[in-house]
């Protein structure tokens, strides 16, 4: 383990199982996420990998991915700052986080928040996530982040925002991965309701209209 709780690499060789030891005293224990890459994985040994507990990265530019992993539901910030910055974020590791990996995996935020970036927070109700910047536009950009293993029922729609069912991974037409724990944030209902008010300024020849592509229902 290394500073504000990023993990160092274990590496394996072709091994065809792996124990874990519990050597805790008492033989104390909590929930674990276990998650394997291959050593051929793109970012590998280049990518940032965090628990959320305690995390908080100083601010510095962030050229490779940022992956958070957890077993119980977590919330992660980024702080606004006056770099311009654009983020693309998935409910992946650092191996399915390229927009052409194969995986198509469904994304939590895709923005381009331009030369003023607005910070985020973004609450997972799973075990992954990973953040990229796009250093590429915008090479000198500083990014600060922090977490916590809490998950927030109370959502702001002042920013980007994401919501999932628990154990949401990927989400891909092709992918049928959830990560099941007692520990993720079910509530009381089988069904997770969103109410918002929106005040839209706009007139009549500029309306906002809100529709839903599934149902075919428009609203407004």
């Amino acid at each position: 383990m290394q500073g504000y709780q990023e993990k160092a690499y274990l590496e394996m060789g072709n091994v065809p199982t792996v124990t874990i030891y519990n050597t805790n005293a008492n033989l104390e224990s909590g929930p674990l996420a276990l998650w394997i890459v291959s050593t051929k994985s793109p970012y590998y040994h280049t990518a940032e990998v965090y628990e959320p507990q305690r995390l908080e990265r100083n601010l510095k530019i962030a050229p490779y991915p940022i992956t958070i992993l957890s077993a119980r539901p977590f919330t992660v910030n980024a702080k606004h700052s006056d770099d311009g910055n654009a983020v693309f974020a998935r409910t992946v590791g650092f191996d399915a986080i390229d927009r052409d990996s194969e995986d198509n995996c469904y994304p939590a935020m895709d923005k381009d928040f331009g030369d003023y970036f607005g910070g985020f927070s973004l609450a997972i109700n799973g075990p992954l996530l990973t953040i990229h910047f796009d250093t590429d536009k915008y090479p000198n950009s500083q990014v600060k982040i922090s977490a916590s293993p809490s998950y927030n029922y109370d959502q702001t729609l002042k920013g980007p925002l994401f919501v999932s069912s628990p154990g949401f991974v990927c989400g891909s037409a092709s992918s049928s991965e959830v990560f099941r724990s007692r520990e993720l944030a079910t509530g009381n209902y089988r069904e997770m309701l969103i109410n918002f008010d929106m005040d839209v300024v706009s007139d009549e020849d500029h309306p906002v209209r809100i529709f839903d592509p599934n149902s075919n229902v428009g609203f407004g």
